[in-house]
């Protein structure tokens, strides 16, 4: 399996697809004779196009029907991997020794693709518990299969001129930490980056295409796609392109109609997990969009994500009761440019919260602002409040960017 994971990106996309197709009916067959929920659900389906969608909400509300009473010869419960919960529906799904392998050949292949000598100092500016450690490895796991230099981890709620204090003090070669910490790191590094810094590796939220521009003045650059339910999705490769991990997941972007969306159109993200038999994942909404890119000219054989957009948008409530997408209020925001940071919190119809970290915020971006909110509520008058803060909350290390109210 390990060998598979790691060579099969030398095969053509046929023999990708073909793999698939294969799991996929293995793994369908298996759901709806041992999975509870899928028994009924998946009824005469047997391609992924006729399974219904299913996404967090099902996870949570019917957690126990997920799990398989059996596991196929070989395989055994290994443990448990948990949501963060950002979007108040934390959900878990039960590890295996094969999905746990697979991670493991992944981590490997997402290191070759990039470049990182797994030998070479690592820093985690992530969220965890306590004060942060160092240790002489990067992974008691992966040492298992390469090895591996020291590792150093550092809670991502400490303030970005402490974390650069601490960069600057441990000498690192990588650095791994989400992007909205990112955007602040880099902001406080200035011109003066940490000269041991080579590479910097962005991991659980999206990374955007201005940010990664303003960080790859002083650094290689690369990005993961990944969750806490699916381990790791996609990869960049050497030239900076996001790739499938084909042998492991299937990954559809929908549009409105559940189509597949073409190159270049938002939808969407439905993945398959195609080696979690424990909890099976089978077309699983993420609560992602995204958009296919075109053919990479790396060679490599793993379809291309052009760039990952975010999560779907929890809906605001206009004063007539009526549910809509704050898509223009965030569209709002990102044309107005002197944010940061920024988080949009609805508290009631008509009433926003807008918090920037931003130091050159003005009274005329806040009159902006406020005709945008006036033309999404449809009233003459809407409250807007301002917060300009130096850091904004946390949850479980993700920013929560819009909150729509209860």
């Amino acid at each position: 399996m390990r060998v598979f994971g790691l060579l099969s990106q030398t095969y053509n996309a046929n023999i990708l697809h073909s793999y698939q197709r294969e799991r996929v009916r293995e793994l369908m067959a298996h759901a709806r004779t041992h999975v509870p929920f899928y028994a009924d659900m998946l009824g005469d389906a047997v391609t992924l196009d006729q399974a219904p969608i299913l996404d967090r909400t099902h996870l949570f509300d019917y957690a126990s029907q997920f799990v398989s009473a059996v596991l196929p010869r070989g395989q055994a419960a290994r443990g448990l991997r948990y949501t963060a919960g950002t979007t108040g529906q934390p959900v878990r799904v039960v590890e295996t020794n094969l999905t746990h392998d697979w991670q493991l050949a992944l981590q490997l292949r997402d290191l070759e693709w990039s470049g990182l000598d797994p030998t070479r100092h690592l820093a985690e500016i992530v969220w965890c518990e306590g004060q942060g450690h160092s240790s002489n490895r990067w992974d008691p796991d992966l040492d298992e299969l390469c090895a591996t230099g020291p590792s150093s981890l550092l809670p991502i709620t400490l303030d970005p001129l402490e974390q650069l204090e601490w960069l600057q003090r441990i000498q690192p070669n990588y650095l791994r930490t989400y992007p909205t910490n990112l955007e602040l790191l880099v902001e406080v590094m200035g011109e003066a980056p940490p000269l041991s810094l080579t590479h910097l590796k962005s991991t659980v939220e999206p990374l955007s295409a201005q940010l990664r521009a303003r960080a790859a003045r002083h650094f290689h650059v690369f990005d993961t796609y990944a969750s806490a339910e699916l381990g790791l999705i996609a990869s960049d490769c050497h030239l900076g392109r996001l790739h499938v991990h084909s042998e492991s997941v299937v990954v559809e972007i929908l549009n409105n109609r559940g189509l597949p969306c073409p190159v270049g159109e938002v939808g969407r993200v439905v993945i398959t997990a195609l080696h979690n038999y424990a909890t099976p994942l089978i077309r699983y909404a993420l609560g992602d969009r995204a958009a296919w890119g075109s053919p990479c000219r790396c060679g490599l054989p793993h379809p291309v994500i052009d760039r990952v957009a975010g999560r779907d948008l929890p809906f605001f409530t206009h004063p007539d009761g009526s549910r809509w997408s704050p898509a223009s209020l965030v569209s709002a925001v990102h044309q107005i440019g002197s944010a940061l940071q920024w988080q949009l919190q609805e508290n009631s119809p008509g009433w926003v919260t807008l918090r920037v970290v931003s130091g050159e915020w003005t009274s005329q971006h806040t009159r902006r602002f406020e005709e945008a909110v006036a033309r999404f509520y449809n009233v003459a008058a809407p409250r807007v409040e301002l917060e300009v803060v130096r850091r904004l909350p946390l949850h479980a290390g993700r920013l929560r960017q819009v909150i729509a109210c209860r």
